[in-house]
């Protein structure tokens, strides 16, 4: 490709796909081999993927629409399913939400964007005992993420853990001490503590 030589770089992916396992190698293979064979659906998904984490109402809807025709073209593009999980679960739609991230992990196994996002979901369907190692798998694999450790600590916190989730709240807090979300989830630890002790 940095040659100028697109046929012979498209051979070279092809014959990469043909042979590789699911995870990082396949899947930035594949979307160097879009590029190369439709820059025009390269150009929707990038829009799309964009959409997904900002727009709403119709740009949503739009999005969506350019998602599906990117998946039809090329099923196996794990940006296409995660950007579809995303609008799904700014909709609301946990399951919908959760079988998308679930296809961007058989594409790309232990994805930490799609694990956390997957985590997510599960909250949002109630399923915290399934959120929790899915959460905290997603912390391990972005240990620098504070909202990353955040989130896993909230998880804890719903399923009743309370010493797992003051830990992982602390290092959150330590990461970025300013984040709001961190703070909320540490105010509703030690409401949950306060309630606990008077209980004790």
């Amino acid at each position: 490709m940095a040659s100028g030589e697109p046929e012979a770089a498209a051979t070279e992916l092809a014959a990469l796909l043909r042979d590789a396992p699911p995870g990082e190698v396949a899947a930035q293979a594949r979307r160097l081999h879009l590029g190369l064979r439709r820059r025009d659906l390269e150009e929707r998904l990038e829009r799309a993927g964009n959409a997904a984490v900002t727009g709403t109402g119709d740009a949503l809807d739009s999005a969506e629409t350019d998602l599906e025709t990117v998946l039809a073209a090329e099923p196996d593009l794990w940006e296409a399913h995660f950007a579809i999980g995303l609008i799904a679960r700014r909709r609301g739609d946990a399951g919908s939400a959760e079988r998308a991230f679930r296809r961007v992990l058989e594409l790309w196994p232990e994805q930490p964007d799609a694990l956390h996002e997957l985590g997510v979901a599960l909250l949002m369907a109630e399923r915290t005992g399934d959120a929790v190692p899915v959460l905290d798998a997603a912390a391990r694999l972005r240990p620098n993420d504070a909202g990353y450790l955040a989130d896993a600590g909230f998880a804890q916190l719903r399923a009743g853990n309370l010493n797992a989730a003051r830990e992982r709240l602390a290092l959150a807090s330590e990461l970025d001490a300013d984040d709001p979300i961190t703070q909320a989830y540490l105010q509703e630890l030690a409401r949950v503590e306060q309630v606990a002790g008077r209980a004790n």
